[in-house]
């Protein structure tokens, strides 16, 4: 379910992807991978602050040493706040994920510094987003969750 929901999102489908999410997480309420499709939905649909909430519920999910899943989940809380234009929020996440991420990946973690750093706390007129706003890949990697394999 958790792959049908990231590929319904990738589809464009955040309301079926969000269907899909609830119903990976209600078959397994552990696995974050259905926490984290749940947030990518949330985001799309404009829904920001359910989307942190389930972001939050992903990383805590992960294991301790799952380095690259809760960096993503990190990443994602600050990127659906960028794209609400809570600018503020936004870049201590960013910058949370920097220092998350700094040792394993420094260029990330220097992407998402300076991003913070070089954007002002205005808000794009035409998008709603702040500057400092980090774009969703155009296809995020599809992930199994346990059920699914």
């Amino acid at each position: 379910l958790s792959t049908q929901a990231a590929d319904a999102e990738i589809g464009g489908n955040s309301q079926r992807a969000l269907t899909l999410a609830e119903r990976a997480i209600a078959a397994d309420p552990r696995d974050p991978w259905g926490h984290y499709n749940k947030a990518a939905a949330l985001t799309m649909l404009g829904r920001t602050d359910e989307a942190v909430a389930s972001f939050a519920a992903a990383e805590e999910r992960y294991a301790a040493s799952d380095i690259w899943g809760r960096s993503v989940a990190i990443y994602g809380g600050a990127h659906a706040l960028s794209q609400a234009g809570r600018c503020d929020e936004a870049r201590r996440e960013f910058l949370r994920y920097a220092a998350f991420v700094r040792e394993r990946d420094p260029r990330s973690a220097d992407l998402a510094t300076s991003a913070t750093q070089a954007a002002s706390s205005s808000v794009n007129r035409n998008t709603s987003e702040c500057g400092c706003v980090q774009r969703w890949p155009k296809k995020r990697k599809k992930v199994l969750s346990s059920e699914s394999r």
